[in-house]
């Protein structure tokens, strides 16, 4: 049987099934050589983790011009390294490090602070500076970073002593950090506005590149007796919005289309996107309620308005800013943070959600039945706090609270509220919506 190629569910750690990034890549590295700090942030299953595992090879490091033999490249995941304090902190980067030392006299001093009940800053940065002395760098790569940026027994005075770790060159320690947002967006209060955050160049992973995906599936292809048809590669990229991990998703399971269950040949593409299709949902829903739950109010809206207009307004192009302050007064709000997420793609000024599968979730998600209530009694009583014209709302508070899941009234009256073409939008979102999921995506790449 042939081995399916397409992996997803872990981290990449060999080098050769590793694609794309390259701008990103480029960028860290020269910072590396330069002895600055940076922060890759992206949401789950983008890649940060297997970026990460990435810049540590050896040929890699060769590539970019480092010189492998001066650099000690240190993966740690603080996932589920909670109630961290800062000798426990230390104690978790010094395991990870130790096998990466070959000196005695450093091992030795490592092996010294592991023993301490409570290390020493002091400690810390004269074990960094005889690192130094031998000429050697450490690059600590730091997964899942905002473990420690929202750790209570982290004060200011521990982010204080790592910049100064940091930022003195002297030393030899460089950071490379990867977290879902901004550090400085998920910190505790206790370090809110620490100049900590202010030493790392910021760089966010967002979906491949058209030609980045294309490649990324073409050369995995390679060496197997499989290969995909122009139609089928246009519906992957276009169900996964060419994001990595689903890219990988569905590709392999079009991939076991082709060989598990036989469907092979041009007359059978419609079985095997459809069998894709079926089991990417199934598979990809709980990522996008993920995505969703980790939105702002805000955001949630973007997102509605944006899935609402090119599901039913026949949009050619993506629409613009200017559009979709038609649909949502505060739609810039939102705008560069969804994109910054991967949520959003833009191109030449338009927007569009990364894949039609999400934006369709999107509306059965706010559409779905679940204990629809009077929502003009709810209206009443809460419409005060959203200004506006609320007139329409009132006059169709029946519809509404009939069609709208009455857990995102909130969001949908902020909505409605802010928004010239509010009649128009209820029209659609009281609309029957599976009218939408009994089209199927594929439908549209099975022609010639």
């Amino acid at each position: 049987m042939i081995a399916n190629p397409f992996l997803f569910g872990s981290p990449i750690r060999d080098r050769e099934h590793f694609f794309g990034r390259e701008i990103v890549l480029r960028q860290v590295m020269n910072r590396l050589r330069s002895m600055q700090d940076s922060s890759i942030i992206g949401e789950r299953r983008i890649g940060k983790t297997s970026l990460l595992y990435y810049i540590q090879h050896p040929d890699v490091i060769h590539y970019y011009g480092l010189e492998a033999e001066k650099y000690l490249f240190v993966y740690f995941s603080f996932d589920g390294a909670g109630y961290l304090t800062p000798t426990r902190f230390w104690q978790r980067l010094l395991h990870s490090l130790q096998p990466r030392v070959n000196n005695q006299t450093l091992l030795s001093e490592i092996e010294r602070l592991l023993a301490m009940d409570e290390i020493d800053p002091f400690d810390i940065e004269d074990l960094f500076l005889a690192i130094s002395s031998k000429d050697l760098r450490v690059v600590f790569l730091l997964d899942e970073f905002e473990t420690v940026t929202q750790a209570t027994n982290l004060d200011a005075d521990f982010f204080s002593h790592l910049r100064s770790l940091a930022t003195g060159h002297y030393i030899g320690l460089i950071f490379v950090t990867s977290s879902r947002q901004k550090l400085s967006e998920l910190s505790h209060t206790g370090i809110v506005g620490s100049p900590f955050f202010n030493i790392f160049e910021t760089f966010f992973l967002k979906p491949f590149r058209p030609e980045s995906a294309t490649e990324a599936v073409t050369k995995l292809l390679s060496g197997t007796e499989v290969s995909f048809d122009p139609q089928e590669m246009a519906y992957l990229l276009s169900i996964t919005g060419q994001h990595p991990f689903f890219l990988q998703m569905a590709a392999s399971y079009l991939f076991d289309a082709y060989t598990l269950h036989n469907l092979k040949g041009e007359r059978l593409r419609p079985a095997r996107l459809e069998r894709v299709e079926q089991e990417f949902i199934l598979q990809a829903t709980p990522h996008f309620d993920h995505y969703w739950k980790q939105s702002s109010n805000p955001e949630k809206i973007f997102l509605a308005a944006l899935a609402v207009i090119t599901t039913y307004n026949g949009e050619s192009g993506w629409p613009d800013m200017q559009r979709m302050k038609q649909a949502y007064r505060n739609a810039d709000i939102s705008a560069q943070t969804l994109e910054d997420r991967g949520l959003v793609l833009r191109e030449l000024g338009g927007y569009r959600i990364f894949s039609p599968a999400y934006s369709r979730w999107i509306m059965e998600e706010i559409t779905r039945k679940s204990g629809h209530g009077d929502y003009q009694a709810w209206l009443n009583q809460n419409g005060g706090d959203y200004g506006g014209q609320l007139q329409l709302l009132y006059e169709r508070a029946k519809e509404i609270g009939s069609a709208v899941n009455s857990k995102y009234w909130n969001q949908i009256t902020e909505w409605l509220s802010k928004s010239s073409e509010a009649g128009e939008i209820i029209n659609h979102l009281t609309k029957d919506v599976s009218q939408i999921k009994n089209q199927p995506i594929w439908l549209s790449f099975v022609g010639a």
